[in-house]
């Protein structure tokens, strides 16, 4: 099992809010889970929780099968809704992909150095970008930027968080075929975070739908959301998918 979750909690306002309520989730090498539901359900909580930036109150995670610590969340990177509010706007590109080699001590700087101009290739950005600073480039190439930067760590999961939300719908699509592209060339291992069914189904492998930061259903499309799926989940798929304007 690449990544375990167990029983993890996270309340605030001194208890009476709780954002997280006892979710359990595993992940395979390899394996796409999506973690779908309504804004303020927990998704990103959780996500905050597996990279360090929350303390749980209880629960364990495990990433290839031992206790994750503050060296084993290095593994784990994510790439953010907002590009722009993710990316230092006064790093040039160069500066921004070179960063990810903290995490990779043991990397010369000639290699550095290729190893950026390779990445920039694998996430379709042309080398006259690395002199360019966030705000010079647009949505998606930000959040290509972003994706680059990411790999560059070489993590054991990446999480995406609502990572087309803030992109127009053309642009979507281009992101999205660029996430198969990488998915499949670096065989990730990922936690897709998303409100918008239609970007994560065929995307991903699982489905956990998340409410008031519970867990309601896990497993494929057609158990999540079919005749036999939980009554909340087919409201979600209803939706996204019958509802028309």
């Amino acid at each position: 099992m690449m990544l375990e979750i167990q029983d993890i909690k996270k309340y605030f306002a001194s208890g009476v809010v709780k954002a997280v309520d006892g979710v359990s989730l595993s992940v395979e090498r390899g394996e796409c889970l999506a973690l779908v539901g309504e804004s303020g359900c927990g998704k990103t909580t959780l996500a905050k929780i597996l990279l360090g930036l929350l303390p749980a109150e209880e629960g364990r995670i495990w990433l290839d099968g031992k206790i994750l610590d503050a060296r084993g969340r290095r593994k784990i990177q994510i790439v953010f809704q907002d590009p722009y509010a993710s990316l230092d706007p006064l790093w040039t590109v160069h500066g921004i992909l070179s960063e990810a080699f903290h995490a990779r001590p043991g990397v010369g700087p000639q290699e550095q150095e290729r190893q950026v101009r390779a990445m920039l290739t694998e996430v379709s950005l042309t080398e006259d970008m690395l002199v360019r600073r966030p705000h010079q480039l647009s949505g998606g190439q930000r959040q290509r930027v972003a994706i680059a930067r990411a790999l560059l760590t070489q993590p054991r999961v990446l999480v995406l968080d609502e990572p087309v939300s803030s992109l127009d719908v053309l642009v979507q699509k281009q992101i999205m075929d660029l996430l198969r592209k990488i998915r499949s060339d670096f065989a990730l291992t990922c936690v897709f975070i998303s409100h918008n069914l239609r970007v994560v189904r065929d995307f991903n492998d699982k489905i956990a739908v998340m409410r008031e930061g519970r867990v309601l259903r896990t497993g494929r499309w057609a158990e999540v959301f079919g005749p036999a799926g939980h009554p909340y989940a087919q409201q979600l798929h209803k939706a996204a998918f019958e509802y028309t304007t």
